[in-house]
């Protein structure tokens, strides 16, 4: 027990080293940015006044959130559209999972009877199953489509 304490604690004190260097990055990036700016500042300044200065700086940047703006916006609609997507794909495999579905079958079977139910139950595997392999094809070929003919020409 003493040597997996040990080893999470080694492994937590990498990790906290990992982080307080990659802040101390951040941080020296964020002052050279800074300073670089200030010096874009300074020139504008000297060339075309401290009015001109100022709008110029201010354009920059808005410019810079404008562009970081439609940056992010692109990367949730990407992220969005992806958790749609994996949720259309797991819905079958929900149906399948609900416990009011699975108390029904269970409940024709012991109506019924296995012997009656067990072929519909194989017929509707293969049948779900088939279902799931054509979707799986279609969904690769949508993302992976063959370079058009006319292209390679």
């Amino acid at each position: 027990m003493l040597g997996l304490g040990n080893l999470w604690r080694s492994e937590s004190r990498a990790v906290l080293r990992q982080v307080a260097l990659t802040v101390a990055c951040v941080l020296c990036g964020m002052v050279a940015f800074a300073a670089l700016c200030f010096a874009g500042f300074v020139v504008a300044w000297e060339r075309f006044g401290l009015v001109n200065a100022c709008l110029a700086t201010a354009f920059a940047f808005l410019v810079a959130a404008l562009l970081l703006g439609a940056v992010q916006a692109a990367l949730a609609e990407r992220r969005r559209r992806r958790r749609h997507e994996a949720m259309a794909a797991a819905a079958p495999l929900a149906a399948l999972a609900d416990p009011r579905a699975l108390l029904l079958v269970l409940q024709i079977a012991k109506t019924i009877g296995l012997k009656r139910v067990a072929p519909l139950l194989a017929i509707g595997a293969a049948a779900f199953a088939f279902g799931a392999s054509r979707r799986g094809a279609n969904g690769r070929r949508a993302r992976h489509a063959a370079p058009r003919q006319d292209a390679m020409e």
